[in-house]
C-alpha cells in the first residue's frame, strides 16, 4: 500500500502542497528570524531567551549588542532613550530618567580600567543600555556606552525563571 494512498482525489494532493509549501516557508523565516539565544553571564536573571532579529526594541525591551570590550554578543535591557536625562544622585549612584542603575565599578572583572558614564541627556539615535546586576558591563562605563539603535539586534524576550521587571 502507498503512504500516500489517503489521498485519491485530486484536490487532496492540492491541499497537502498547499500546507507543506506553507510549512516550508514558515520553517525557513522562523530559521532566519528567530532564535534561541543564551545568557552565560550572572547580569541578568534570566539564561534563555528567544531573540526575534527583525523586531525593533522599545524602552523596557531586552536586545542583543556586539561588546567590542568582551568580543561577544550581551543581551541587555533598554532603560533610557533620547530625551532621558542621565544624572548622579547624591550618593553617587547613577541615575537614567527615574531609574537608579547603580554605582560603577573602577575595574572590570579582568582588571581593566572602566570609565564612569558622564551626565547627559540622551541624543536622538541612541539608547543606554541596563542590566540589574552590580557588576554588570554597561552603558554605565563609557567603554560600551550610550548604543546607536542602527547597533541594536532585535528584541529578545525572556523564557523562565527571573523577574522580567528587573
Amino acid at each position: 500500500m502507498n503512504s500516500f494512498s489517503f489521498m485519491k482525489h485530486p484536490h487532496q494532493w492540492k491541499q497537502f502542497i498547499y500546507v507543506f509549501g506553507g510549512t516550508l516557508l514558515i520553517l525557513n523565516l522562523l530559521k532566519n528570524n528567530v532564535h534561541i539565544v543564551r545568557n552565560n553571564s550572572d547580569s541578568l536573571p534570566f539564561k534563555s531567551f528567544i531573540h526575534l532579529t527583525n523586531k525593533k526594541p522599545k524602552k523596557g525591551d531586552y536586545t542583543l549588542v556586539d561588546s567590542l570590550w568582551y568580543e561577544t554578543k550581551l543581551i541587555k535591557k533598554v532603560v533610557g532613550i533620547a530625551g532621558d536625562r542621565i544624572s548622579y544622585t547624591a550618593k553617587g549612584e547613577l541615575k537614567v530618567a527615574d531609574l537608579i542603575v547603580g554605582s560603577q565599578k573602577t575595574k572590570s572583572k579582568d582588571g581593566r580600567h572602566l570609565t564612569p558614564l558622564k551626565a547627559q541627556i540622551i541624543p536622538e539615535g541612541q539608547v543606554f543600555l541596563y542590566a540589574p546586576h552590580p557588576s554588570s558591563f554597561d552603558s554605565r562605563y563609557e567603554e560600551l556606552g550610550l548604543t546607536p539603535i542602527e547597533a541594536l539586534q532585535g528584541t529578545a524576550y525572556p523564557v523562565g525563571g527571573g523577574n522580567p521587571n528587573e
